[in-house]
């Protein structure tokens, strides 16, 4: 009762769960790490081990994942993450710039504090952002983006089915490290699927934002569409696209490459 009160009848945001890696005394920056859906902040501890120690570093489990509040009747947009996310901030006393790493909807969701909290946003490191656009549900059916979303469509469907499929991925390790989706948070992973991945206006929004983004996307990732990071690209002089021979996964060569990209933020700070 006093949870619905505070959160959903007041709409005060929620705090969410973090790890905080590193916490130097003067830290020359701020790296912030927000996971994939379905998944949490343990999905960087092998990120953050290789990152620079005069650096704070903070991964957070967004809402509905990891040890971070999931409540049932929450919509989960990128918004609510958004606003919950600058709550946790404020919370952990970080109120200057940051540099922000997003992977999958954690991208989205950079994009969205960027977009409504523009003191909190240094630069944007997004890896494998799902972009998709209204648009892209007419015309040839077998468009990969009409199948991805026909997909999650499905999911939100058949939660059954989806439960099984998902358990199956998390339990042969076919995700991060940190995925786990289950009777706990099956609900809330279905409802981030439609409010944050199906029905979104995150390319849009990319489009128009002022702070350097630096976008990494593998050539194997069947849940990116090309063409969209190609007219991210094209439409925002900020943005820099890196593609890898790699899967969806920050895993390898891919992870190299995102430690090298924080590394180079860091030391323009």
């Amino acid at each position: 009762m006093i949870d619905t009160i505070i959160h959903r009848w007041l709409h005060i945001p929620y705090r969410l769960a973090s790890i905080e890696y590193a916490r130097p005394r003067r830290p020359r920056a701020t790296i912030l790490l927000l996971h994939g859906i379905g998944s949490s902040s343990r999905m960087w501890d092998e990120v953050a081990a290789k990152l620079p120690p005069d650096a704070r570093i903070i991964a957070v489990d967004l809402l509905g994942f990891g040890e971070s509040p999931k409540p049932r009747w929450k919509t989960y947009n990128v918004r609510s993450q958004a606003r919950s996310l600058i709550y946790t901030l404020h919370h952990l006393r970080i109120y200057g710039p940051v540099i922000i790493v997003g992977h999958s909807l954690g991208a989205l969701v950079a994009i969205e504090l960027a977009k409504r909290y523009k003191f909190a946003v240094r630069q944007l490191i997004l890896c494998s952002p799902p972009f998709y656009r209204s648009s892209s549900r007419v015309g040839f059916i077998l468009k990969p983006e009409n199948i991805l979303l026909s997909i999650y469509k499905s999911a939100n469907k058949y939660p059954a089915g989806a439960a099984k499929v998902l358990a199956f991925a998390s339990k042969y390790n076919h995700a991060n490290a940190g995925f786990k989706v289950d009777d706990s948070n099956l609900a809330s992973f279905l409802a981030t699927l439609e409010a944050s991945i199906v029905n979104q206006s995150s390319l849009d929004d990319a489009v128009r934002l002022t702070r350097s983004m630096t976008v990494f996307s593998g050539l194997f990732d069947i849940f990116v569409i090309d063409r969209y990071l190609r007219h991210l690209k094209a439409n925002n002089t900020n943005t820099a696209l890196h593609t890898l021979p790699t899967g969806h996964e920050i895993t390898g060569l891919y992870r190299s490459a995102v430690v090298k990209s924080i590394k180079q933020a860091v030391s323009k700070v």
